[in-house]
């Protein structure tokens, strides 16, 4: 694999150093408002590292928008937003690794780099990878991959729908990666992919972590639950269930009902038997109201946060293969696979009318979402021990 145009050396030393660092995490997404899985993932890295001590700052590079006003109360004096002009829009599904990269961001981040020094720097996603060659050579330059963009778009190919959002070749990707000292994959898979790209590279698997509840004794209503921000996976998963999978379902279970949490249900407004409860501050309180999650999706890139969640509450969770494909299997299995109509509305009425598998599920998901975050926080804390010496 040829890795062109990289800006740093390989050999990066790094040695023990367990004091508090000063972390700043440089991104296009926002943080605020929270309503999809990669905003969450910020916050929950920023808490992971606070509990370990160190300062987290956040800089925002708005090609997505967000809240200025959320943002600032939540950060206070450690958000900073900076210029972004948009780049030409590229016609082809596959595209340069830098192609969302603007220029002129180099002079204000220059300029804020002038009188304010950081030890680490988390780069969400690799779009600003370029902008890493402006910080000093002793801060850890790190990359949060969040997901796999080489050949993305032969996915959308696959499913007869138009490639969307970002797709790039593994040249590219190993390009702008290679700018970083040490990589973070979201799950076992995508560690081996990056590992493969660069042998010599750390790369650590921080997954998402999720909020634990212990599970409740509920009074069983036959409630579904999806949650989804509107994007094209999670749509078109969803109108497959409703239009496949639900009204099999409903004959195993009259009275079934499902709800959706998220943007996402704006696409399904109206559907009969489907309550949208659109974008929800607690959800919490909206996995309170669920029997069963489900997560219907048909393909898709990178780990899906919602399977982690829903173990996390307490809740049994029922996915298709794609949507479960990157969590990493056990002997014991900890939620339920289906994949056709038959199978999925099937396992929808074996939870509901078993309570023995209902209550198993509900503790093996648990358990799994626990050894989940487990992992996650041990990598942090190991990770953010260590301070480079040279290059």
């Amino acid at each position: 694999m040829k890795n062109e145009g990289s800006a740093l050396k390989r050999t990066t030393i790094f040695m023990q150093n367990e004091k508090p660092k000063k972390i700043l995490i440089l991104s296009t997404t926002p943080t605020h408002p929270t309503n999809s899985g990669t905003r969450g993932r910020i916050l929950i890295l920023t808490q992971m590292l606070r509990k370990n001590g160190h300062e987290v700052f956040f800089m925002h590079v708005p090609r997505d928008k967000g809240s200025g006003p959320l943002m600032q109360d939540f950060w206070g004096d450690r958000y900073f937003s900076m210029p972004y002009r948009e780049p030409a829009p590229v016609a082809s599904p596959v595209m340069d690794a830098d192609a969302w990269y603007d220029e002129t961001l180099e002079s204000s981040l220059s300029e804020h780099l002038s009188t304010h020094a950081y030890d680490a720097v988390i780069l969400i996603r690799f779009f600003l990878s370029k902008a890493l060659v402006l910080f000093p050579k002793e801060t850890v330059k790190i990359i949060d991959t969040n997901d796999i963009f080489s050949n993305r778009h032969e996915l959308f190919i696959k499913q007869g729908l138009a490639p969307k959002w970002f797709s790039t070749t593994p040249d590219q990707e190993a390009k702008a990666l290679d700018r970083a000292d040490a990589l973070m994959a979201m799950h076992a898979r995508d560690k081996e992919f990056f590992s493969g790209l660069f042998p010599e590279k750390p790369v650590f698997c921080v997954g998402h972590w999720t909020p634990i509840f212990q599970a409740q004794k509920r009074a069983k209503r036959n409630h579904l639950l999806f949650v989804g921000t509107l994007n094209h996976m999670n749509e078109h998963g969803l109108r497959f269930f409703i239009k496949e999978i639900f009204p099999l379902a409903k004959t195993l279970v009259p009275d079934l009902k499902l709800l959706v949490a998220g943007r996402v249900g704006e696409a399904v407004q109206g559907s009969p038997g489907v309550t949208c409860l659109g974008e929800v501050a607690n959800l919490e309180s909206v996995y309170a109201q669920a029997d069963v999650a489900i997560n219907p999706v048909l393909f898709g890139t990178g780990l899906s946060t919602k399977s982690i969640e829903a173990m996390g509450f307490g809740i049994p969770l029922i996915s298709t293969r794609a949507g479960a494909e990157w969590l990493e299997e056990r002997k014991e299995p900890a939620f339920k696979i289906a994949d056709s109509p038959e199978e999925f509305s099937r396992a929808i009425a074996d939870l509901l009318k078993n309570s023995k598998e209902y209550e198993y599920f509900s503790r093996k998901g648990l358990e799994f979402a626990q050894a989940y975050n487990q992992q996650s926080e041990n990598a942090i804390r190991f990770l953010f021990n260590f301070s480079k010496v040279c290059q």
